[in-house]
């Protein structure tokens, strides 16, 4: 038993050693990343499916020989146990004896002749792999970011074929923007004001820089710095036109104290709504320079926004022409595949026409010793059948006549020899020359390509460090303007409510004013009456000056809360 799994291992080794050059022809890093995972998860096998472990590897390298990365290897290896492989996904060429991948070794072949009869297989295993892909899945994922660059990582979830393998969240999927509201009080009421649409001018960027969550960044701060101008201008005509609605209050107010001749205490009163407006029209001056003020800095946002969507424009163009030379790189790199399968096929062609010729030469040869045998043959049985019959002088000359043949056919059979070893010779020269320039080519171009992937992630960096540097300015700057126009919003709340504390004293003072004109012309009235009734007689005059004094007397008590109020 120790015997058996002492072979199995040194088989098991024998097999790593074989599979190693044709692991590095690979050119597909995944291919090359689920070789590897094979290839531990069979190191790692126990000791009942060691058998087991070696026809994997015997058709891991048949797969590998054959060109031909099929299943089971081209999926992830599950976790647990070792199941058998279904019969119909063993290749043809799967045995270790006519496979060139192994060794010459006696005990070697020995396993691989009698691997087929050792193996017996089960139709159940399809399902059991099923059951165990899922949870290979995290197993795998932890292991591949292993040798895996960064860059790479990104790339290999797409073209690995994995099974319930989801989509990660991308840059290009399109993803909303979010409509910022705000709210602005005004000095009538509050009203609601809506957020404006994004600017026309900002749909010119292309279609294949959506994908990116710089783009969106600078989006929504275009958006919130519209909305803040928005704010801002509504702000502006709502302050205007409450001015204005002022300015026609107080010029009423002038001419109504102007028309009032009749009260006693008109200059006083004209003077201190004069002294209120001129008051308030200080206030509206300043109001309007604040305006000037919030205008100039709305032009200076507007620059500065100008300027942010050229720069942000000038990048685009720069990615997009970035991309347009990736894409040319991409092409003559397939180009330069298809140039390389080409020399291979021209190369493989090439071997097989020389093989082709000496084959061709040495069944020249193999027919020249035939004939040379041939003729020996001949020769001995005409001197043979001579001897008894030729004497003296006959013999000697068909003996000469023999070995002048005999030299003749060496001497052909050695000019045949050597410009057959001279054609193969030039043949291998010009074939190892052709070798020599392809790989330099090769070379010049995987050091060109590398020279410009470098170039490209050095443009990449820079651009993105620009970009942020101007986000990170715009969030400083959109940050101090926030603090400003909140600050100018509470400064212009608390001025108007300042303004209308001012109404309501001038109204207030307007209400007693016609109070005490409905009073005087009452008294005016009963003053004219009185007159009247003194033209009539002395005796009644007497009678109405108790009459008035007795209500100058009742209007005192009545109004002297107003009398001392005005």
């Amino acid at each position: 038993m120790q015997s058996e799994m002492k072979k199995l291992d040194q088989d098991f080794k024998h097999a790593i050693t074989a599979i190693k050059p044709y692991i590095l022809q690979l050119h597909d890093r995944n291919q090359i990343v689920l070789c590897r995972l094979w290839i531990e998860k069979l190191i790692k096998c126990q000791v009942e499916d060691k058998q087991l472990r070696n026809i994997y590897m015997d058709q891991l390298c048949s797969n590998l020989k054959a060109q031909q990365f099929g299943p089971p290897f081209c999926e992830l290896p599950w976790d647990g146990p070792l199941s058998k492989i279904p019969t119909q996904l063993l290749l043809k060429q799967s045995s270790y004896s006519d496979s060139e991948l192994w060794t010459t070794d006696d005990d070697y072949t020995r396993f691989s002749e009698k691997s087929s009869d050792r193996v017996t297989y089960n139709t159940t295993t399809d399902e059991e792999q099923c059951s165990d892909k899922t949870s290979s899945y995290r197993h795998y994922s932890r292991k591949r970011r292993m040798f895996l660059k960064p860059r790479e990582r990104s790339r290999s979830t797409t073209s690995l074929k994995v099974i319930n393998s989801k989509k990660p969240y991308h840059f290009n999927n399109k993803t909303p923007v979010p409509r910022l509201h705000t709210k602005l009080r005004t000095i009538s009421n509050f009203k609601k004001f809506s957020t404006v649409n994004k600017d026309t001018s900002l749909e010119r960027v292309p279609n294949s820089q959506k994908g990116f969550k710089s783009n969106k960044v600078n989006h929504l701060d275009r958006d919130t710095s519209t909305t803040s101008l928005s704010m801002v201008l509504d702000a502006e005509k709502a302050c205007k036109h409450e001015i204005a609605q002022r300015d026609l209050h107080s010029d009423e107010a002038l001419k109504l104290n102007r028309s009032d001749t009749f009260w006693s205490d008109e200059v006083f009163l004209g003077d201190t709504v004069v002294g209120d407006n001129l008051s308030r029209r200080t206030s509206c001056s300043e109001l309007l320079k604040e305006i000037q003020q919030l205008q100039e800095s709305n032009d200076g946002l507007k620059t500065s926004l100008n300027r942010e969507k050229h720069l942000l424009e000038s990048i685009c163009t720069e990615k997009i022409e970035l991309q347009q030379e990736i894409a040319k790189t991409n092409e003559k790199l397939s180009r330069l595949k298809e140039l390389e399968k080409g020399a291979r096929g021209k190369r493989d062609a090439f071997v097989v026409e020389i093989n082709e010729q000496l084959t061709f030469q040495a069944r020249r040869v193999r027919q020249a010793w035939e004939t040379n045998s041939r003729l020996e043959r001949e020769l001995r049985e005409i001197l043979e059948n001579s001897v008894n019959n030729v004497h003296g002088n006959s013999l000697q000359l068909l003996e000469s006549k023999w070995q002048e043949k005999h030299r003749k056919l060496l001497a052909r059979k050695q000019e045949t020899i050597g410009r057959a070893e001279w054609e193969r010779r030039a043949a291998t020269d010009d074939l190892e020359s052709q070798l020599d320039a392809s790989r330099q080519k090769c070379i010049e171009r995987r050091d060109r390509r590398a020279r410009l992937e470098k170039k490209f992630q050095q443009h990449f960096h820079s651009l993105r460090a620009q970009i942020q540097a101007i986000r990170d300015d715009h969030c400083k700057w959109k940050s101090g303007h926030d603090q400003r126009v909140s600050s100018k919003v509470s400064h212009y709340e608390k001025l108007i409510e300042t303004l209308k504390k001012e109404r309501c004293k001038i109204v207030r003072q307007y209400e007693i004013r016609l109070e005490r004109m409905q009073q005087t012309k009452s008294m005016e009235l009963w003053v004219k009456k009185f007159d009247n009734y003194l033209d009539a007689g002395s005796d009644e005059k007497s009678q109405l000056e108790k009459c008035l004094d007795d209500l100058q007397q009742e209007f005192h008590k009545q109004y002297s809360d107003v009398i001392d109020q005005a």
